[in-house]
């Protein structure tokens, strides 16, 4: 169902309910918030938020979505042979995920303030964890066991870190203009370098080798220094460039840099390369992979950009970013069909959330399901267009005169031949499915129509209109027959129940109606104060109403007494949900892009 973001932001006042454990099974959203290339560059592993996605570039596939952390990732980090990658999370936990078979297995660190930063070591054989407190934690690797434990045991927030081969050594840098290196059993700790500058340190890379080290500036100079020559500066780069940023190679006599206007790549041979942009994209983070094949970009809107160190071309972007999701569905037991606000149609595996296909032909973000599933309409501003749901390819297109603002909702009917679509002109527009036809329609208001919904029998409309009713019509003779109103604000939705023996319907102002189609009056009254509604729902056996609200509240009504029996409090709204037929599960689209699999056998029982 088309609705307006001005539905959705009223005035609220926040109820506060109690909250029940949930099980999340899966989610999903935004990638390319960070991203880094596994050391032979076949795999690509970005986060967006709690969500971890990795990718077979070279196939524009996303092989896995992971969420094991309850707040942000911070950082990812892969061994040196590729095969574990790791996460560290402001939930005070770091995961370990197999590339191989995706299992993970995640641990609790020992931490009072959120996590900063974690990486591996150049052996691989430990992971080093620092929190904001400056505490640092030592794992081992192959045990996923902490050997060491320092409380505060750095002097600087925010300072950049990296770490010697053995674990037991980090190399940091104290008030942003000197480097020591600190020895975490003896707590020993030596000054090896003072940086004459009067920008601060952003990052230190220490070559493979430990022989030498780069630093950083915030004025964009980078500058080497090697234990051989005492540590004297080299500067990198020409006097003009800026550095964003530096990355070491698999040995110490390749390495790569980036400056605004594109990457810098050195060769063991002493040779290098220049890769520019193809066009202006603000960096966030990039990687070189050990064959200096590949560079992995990360541009701030969240795209992943892979470009080719051959061909010095932009290979491919890795854009599965959500920009927020609009219509949710089961499609089967092993399909999930989604739509994003840009246009984008995604289809994803019901197990994991992992993306299947993905397609944007239109720039509509609503769609509908057929009766069988076989194919959907996506609609939007005056345009209709008909999809085949197993291979999300195009079937057909219709645009409508420019009149016609927005097409708001769209039912199927007759075996799914026949469409009708609700739109803002106060029309019902009646269209012939494959190729999509024009073939009738009909003046339902002189407002414009938001939603629409369809009977069993099909013979009777119920839709939403701008002019605080809903009505009900007679397909037959195309009149209506009657008009709901409790003149409590615009309403949201309504829908057919119980064999077309009531009608559901909400408004803005934080109320469900259940009307008695016959006696044309409303039978309960579900309350929500002053809290606007975002969608409403019955479960498959007709005995929940699931309801949502701008404030991220989803609650669980027993549709018999009309009391609210169970809640869930997200961060950001609703803009769809679908119950599974057999009750066990719940898919849910927000609007900040984020979609979730929950686990609701026990919620809806």
């Amino acid at each position: 169902m088309k609705r307006t973001i001005a539905q959705y932001f009223f005035v609220f006042v926040l109820v506060t309910i109690s909250l029940h454990a949930q099980k999340v099974l899966w989610e999903t959203g935004v990638t390319g918030e960070y991203g880094i290339t596994s050391p032979n560059g076949d795999i690509v592993a970005t986060v967006g938020s709690r969500i971890i996605s990795i990718w077979d570039w070279k196939e524009r596939k996303c092989l896995r979505n992971i969420r094991v952390h309850s707040n942000r990732v911070m950082q990812l980090s892969f061994t040196p042979d590729g095969s574990t990658l790791a996460s560290v999370s402001r939930d005070t936990t770091i995961a370990f995920y197999s590339t191989k078979d995706f299992s993970t297995q995640r641990v609790k660190v020992p931490s009072e303030s959120w996590l900063e930063s974690g990486s591996f070591t150049s052996s691989g054989k430990h992971f080093i964890v620092v929190n904001r407190d400056l505490d640092v934690f030592v794992y081992e690797t192959a045990s996923k066991k902490l050997l060491h434990t320092k409380r505060k045991f750095l002097q600087n927030d925010g300072q950049p870190i990296t770490f010697l081969e053995d674990g037991n050594t980090i190399i940091t840098s104290t008030d942003f203009a000197a480097v020591e290196r600190v020895n975490l059993l003896t707590e020993q700790r030596e000054i090896i370098k003072t940086v004459p500058t009067q920008e601060m340190i952003t990052s230190i890379q220490i070559s493979p080798d430990n022989a030498s080290f780069v630093i950083v500036t915030t004025d964009g100079k980078a500058k080497l220094y090697a234990n051989s020559k005492g540590y004297n500066a080299k500067p990198i780069g020409n006097a003009n460039d800026t550095i964003v940023a530096f990355r070491w190679g698999k040995n110490s006599n390749e390495y790569s840099w980036v400056t605004t206007t594109g990457f810098v790549i050195v060769a063991e041979n002493g040779s290098r390369k220049f890769v520019p942009y193809v066009e202006n994209f603000t960096l966030e983070n990039f990687m070189v992979d050990n064959n200096q094949k590949i560079i992995t970009a990360i541009e701030s809107d969240g795209s992943v950009r892979l470009f080719s160190t051959q061909t010095t071309k932009l290979l491919t972007i890795l854009d599965h970013k959500v920009q927020g999701s609009y219509s949710i569905a089961f499609v089967d037991s092993n399909r999930i069909l989604s739509s994003q606000l840009d246009g984008t149609i995604q289809l994803h595996e019901e197990k994991s959330g992992t993306f299947l296909l993905s397609s944007k032909e239109s720039e509509g973000g609503w769609y509908t399901l057929s009766k069988d599933k076989k194919q959907f309409v996506q609609y939007g501003n005056s345009f209709v267009t008909l999809f085949e749901t197993s291979s999300l390819q195009q079937k057909s297109s219709l645009s409508f005169e420019f009149s016609v603002d927005n097409i708001t909702g769209a039912a199927w009917a007759e075996n799914n031949s026949k469409l009708y679509v609700s739109c803002s002109d106060g029309l019902i527009r009646i269209l012939r499915v494959s190729p999509l036809q024009c073939i009738d329609s009909f003046r339902v208001s002189d407002k414009a129509l938001s939603s629409l919904s369809l009977s069993e029998n099909e013979e009777l409309l119920c839709v939403v209109c701008d002019d605080l009713t809903t009505k009900i019509i007679n397909i037959q003779t195309q009149s209506v027959i009657d008009s709901y109103s409790k003149n409590n604000g615009r309403q949201v939705s309504a829908f057919f129940s119980d064999n077309d023996a009531y009608v559901y319907s909400s408004s803005v102002t934080g109320f469900v109606w259940k009307w008695d189609v016959k006696m044309a009056d409303a039978t309960n009254v579900f309350p929500e104060p002053n809290v606007s509604l975002t969608t409403i729902q019955l479960s498959p056996t007709n005995n929940t109403l699931i309801t949502t609200t701008v404030n991220g509240n989803i609650r669980f009504w027993d549709a018999k007494t009309y009391q609210v029996y169970h809640t869930i409090e997200c961060q950001s709204f609703v803009t769809s949900l679908a119950v599974s037929n057999e009750e066990k599960k719940m898919i849910t689209a927000f609007a900040d892009g984020t979609i979730r699999l929950w686990d609701v056998e026990d919620i809806l029982k």
